[in-house]
Formats: structure tokens, sequence, C-alpha cells
């Protein structure tokens, strides 16, 4: 494990047709960019290129275009590449970043070397609080309170660039879901942490453009078996695999979208059995238990 001390951040966006929301994500962002920092948008495989023009509007943002859809996870490794600075922040593009966040990833990094990610505060704008399935814990409580966590949520987070290429970045197999979980994993099976600091706070619109029922049942239960079998011992895999089988067959008989849950399951299984499989070592096992992370479901 390697550490690099912060010196700038490099802000990473990708979006896909929603030039309004990425406005306004890039207006909550800017004011808060330091000499060094470096801000990288990617327009990742839309035809119709809804990026065109904002270069003249934000001159000092790094505008990228992939003509092919390169998913959540291909993108954020192909931006981030773009940069050098030791700090890392993901934003998704239909999120606002709150005041003062950029200072405080700053701050938390500079004297923790094995500090490998933080997980930021993800708010509803209806409520002002994190959704459930937003809020790294199992426990839906205790939103102001700083701690460990075992994994993060992809609307916003920071990390540590040599950790992020020490565990070999984002996995593009996954294409779209739970890349966040597969990071995590990797993160704290090579002795990285993972902290949650509510003071860096994004908003989450949600917005509802690209995102498709049949899609997310699809690669929910697909990645679900190809991340397990990556990263969980044989007693986790098999808890964790046929747990979310279940639950997402029902939901699947529910919305008539068993179609898209069983093909989600014959191609994780095949993507699963040419990926190598590297368990989290005991100790990440004990952080995970002591720390009520995933294991088995």
């Amino acid at each position: 494990m390697t550490s690099q001390a912060p010196r700038a951040i490099h802000i990473v966006i990708i979006t896909r047709e929603r030039r309004d929301d990425l406005v306004q994500v890039l207006d909550s962002i800017l004011p808060q960019i330091k000499h060094g920092d470096m801000l990288t948008v990617l327009e990742n495989g839309c035809p119709a290129n809804s990026t065109a023009g904002l270069d003249s509007d934000f001159p000092t943002v790094d505008f990228a275009r992939s003509e092919e859809n390169l998913g959540v996870p291909g993108g954020r490794n192909f931006a981030a590449m773009r940069g050098d600075q030791p700090l890392v922040v993901f934003i998704d593009d239909d999120a606002t970043v709150q005041p003062g966040t950029l200072d405080v990833v700053r701050d938390r990094f500079k004297d923790e070397e094995s500090l490998g990610c933080i997980a930021f505060r993800i708010d509803a704008p209806e409520t002002g609080l994190p959704r459930s399935h937003e809020f790294p814990f199992r426990e839906k409580s205790g939103f102001d309170v700083e701690r460990a966590a075992t994994y993060f949520v992809g609307g916003g987070f920071a990390l540590r660039r040599t950790a992020f290429y020490d565990i070999g970045a984002f996995d593009d197999r996954l294409f779209y879901g739970m890349e966040e979980l597969d990071l995590s994993y990797r993160l704290i099976g090579a002795g990285w942490r993972i902290l949650y600091v509510p003071s860096a706070t994004v908003i989450h619109y949600a917005s509802p453009a690209g995102r498709l029922a049949g899609q997310n049942v699809y690669f929910m239960m697909r990645n679900r078996i190809i991340v397990s079998w990556k990263n969980l011992p044989w007693r986790f895999l098999v808890t964790q695999v046929g747990a979310w089988s279940v639950y997402l067959f029902a939901r699947a008989v529910r919305s008539r979208l068993v179609n898209h849950w069983a093909k989600g399951i014959a191609d994780g299984v095949s993507v699963a059995s040419a990926a190598d499989r590297r368990p989290i070592p005991q100790e990440g096992i004990s952080f995970l238990k002591a720390h009520q992370g995933r294991l088995w479901w």
C-alpha cells in the first residue's frame, strides 16, 4: 500500500443526456475549485452530444467525449486517467455539491495515510435526509456522525488516487451498478480505510432520465453474482447470491421482468466464470463483521 500527500483534487463527472442537470452541478462545484484542481466532464456515449457548446460557458472545465458508452465504471476510469491530482472526487451529474465539501475532502485526507475513500452524505432534496439506499450503513440513523464505513455510494465520494490505482480502479465489466461495492470490498481487502464524512455533502436529485426498470433488475442480478464471486469467501458468496436471487425474482415477478432476471443470472455466471477470485482476507472479513458490512446478504 502506498500513499501520497494530497495537493489538489480532480473532480470527475460522467454524463449522458442530462444537460440541465450538468449545468446545475457545475455551478455548484466551480466556486470550490482551487489552484491545481481539475474538473473533467465525460459525455459517455451520447449520440446527441448534449454537452455541445458548454465549453464556451465553462472554459475552465475539461470536456471529454466517448462515442462508445463505456458504462459507469468504464467512464469513471477513463475520465479519472485524464488527471494526476492526488485526490479524485466523483460526482453524479444529477447532484449538487454543498459549499465547503471540497475543503473537507482536502482536510480529511491530509493526515491519514491509510484513508483510501471518503463516503459523502447524500441527501434527497425533498427531505434533506439521505434516502435509505444512499446511506452506507444498515441502521438508518446517525446521519450526522462521522465514522468508519464498509462501502460508499456513487452519488458523491472521494478516493486517494494511489489507493484507486493500488486496487486496479473500477471493474468496467460491471458496466452499471454495484461497481462501488466491488471497489469497497477491494479497498478493505487491501487495507485501505473508508470514512463516512457527513460534512462532505451532495444533494442528489435522482433524475429519471436513463433509468429503466428492466435494466436495473438485470444488472443488479448479474453484478451481484460477479461481485460476490470476485470478493467473498464461499460461505458468504452462497448466502448473498441466494438471498438476492430470491429478492430480485420476487421484484421481477411483480414488475413482469422475469426474463431480465433470468438473463442477469446467465450473464452473471458467464462473466464470473472468467473473473479471478480474490476473496477478502480474514482481517478484512473481521472488519466487515464489526461494522455491519455486506457479507451474508
